[in-house]
């Protein structure tokens, strides 16, 4: 939602700067988190685990979720809304705060099964 506020204010260098801070952060974030070397009591869902369907699963939500930001700035810009890209973005971050989760706990429930 920050990166979509920032965007709607047009400054091109500020929009730069913080895309690139947002995925220097996410990438750290997510190679740390990813590596599974945190203690947890948790089921771990690595690659080794479950193969291509998580990294298929996940990416294909992100791409989903690209397309429906992207899609819902080009309407509500064409509609004539001052902010078209912060209110193309709430709906997305609402299927993320609820949805990601979801999807993580579908892709534990799969880890954990026996495989035959």
């Amino acid at each position: 939602m920050g990166l979509a506020v920032v965007t709607d204010l047009d400054r091109p260098l500020l929009t730069t700067a913080a895309t690139l801070a947002f995925g220097a952060v996410h990438a750290t974030m997510f190679n740390a988190l990813s590596a599974g070397r945190h203690r947890t009591q948790r089921l771990q869902v690595r690659f080794q685990t479950v193969g291509w369907h998580a990294q298929a699963a996940i990416e294909g939500c992100l791409l989903a979720l690209a397309a429906v930001t992207t899609i819902g700035a080009l309407l509500a810009d064409a509609d004539g809304a001052r902010h078209p890209v912060t209110i193309a973005s709430v709906p997305v971050a609402v299927a993320i705060v609820l949805g990601g989760p979801a999807l993580l706990a579908a892709l534990r429930r799969r880890a954990a099964r026996p495989h035959s």
